[in-house]
């Protein structure tokens, strides 16, 4: 019988804390309110921003909490330095190919302005179309490397696409918790509105008595 009693209070403490597992006061707390937005914070500076925003200034608020929302975390940091590295590594990778490039248009143009000067003209309708046919194949090497580089560009777009998709979904959830820990309660008003009240009734009560008290 003891053992039996002993085993009803275990349940009963195990019961009890299954549903304390369950109460709010455990659950996680919301995410903090993004430092740009917090009217409490002393060590951001809000004047100039908003005194520019309110002017129609060009401060993005997006861009203020996606740079807000990489400072907290080390993976969207990497990911921030390999699109900042982006056009230099571009520019290391095409770099022979764009010299090679510009310097055989540079050669071309300038045997053209050779030929051009032959005064015989069949001999300068021969030279001509021997470099037009050097040209043709000059143009007919590089197509591969052509179309890789449209293939690039059309890339380049869809990965800015997907960084305007990357911030405004980061400033969004950071500006969720903006809006839930800072959502405005309506007490504030409708104080304002008693005040408005008062104030108008002492108002009316006083013109009232100034009408009573003028001469006639």
């Amino acid at each position: 019988m003891k053992k039996f009693a002993l085993l009803l209070c275990l349940f009963a403490l195990l019961s009890c804390n299954s549903q304390d597992d369950g109460n709010p006061l455990s659950q996680p707390a919301a995410p903090p309110t993004p430092t740009f937005l917090d009217s409490d914070a002393k060590e951001y500076d809000l004047g100039s921003d908003w005194s520019l925003f309110r002017k129609g200034g060009r401060r993005n608020l997006v861009d203020k909490l996606y740079k807000e929302a990489v400072k907290k975390d080390k993976q969207l940091q990497g990911l921030e330095k390999q699109l900042n590295d982006w056009p230099e590594l571009r520019q290391t990778k095409t770099e022979l190919y764009d010299d090679y490039v510009n310097k055989s248009q540079w050669f071309w143009s300038s045997s053209q302005e050779y030929y051009d000067q032959l005064q015989d003209s069949l001999l300068r309708q021969q030279v001509r179309q021997k470099f037009e046919g050097l040209s043709t194949d000059y143009l007919s090497s590089i197509t591969d490397h052509q179309s890789l580089l449209q293939q690039i560009d059309e890339k380049e777009l869809q990965l800015n696409d997907q960084y305007i998709l990357l911030k405004l979904e980061l400033a969004h959830q950071l500006f969720r918790a903006y809006q839930t820990n800072e959502f405005p309660q309506l007490e504030s008003l409708q104080q304002l509105q008693t005040d408005l009240d008062s104030l108008i009734l002492r108002t009316k009560a006083a013109t009232q008595e100034a009408r009573a008290t003028s001469p006639q």
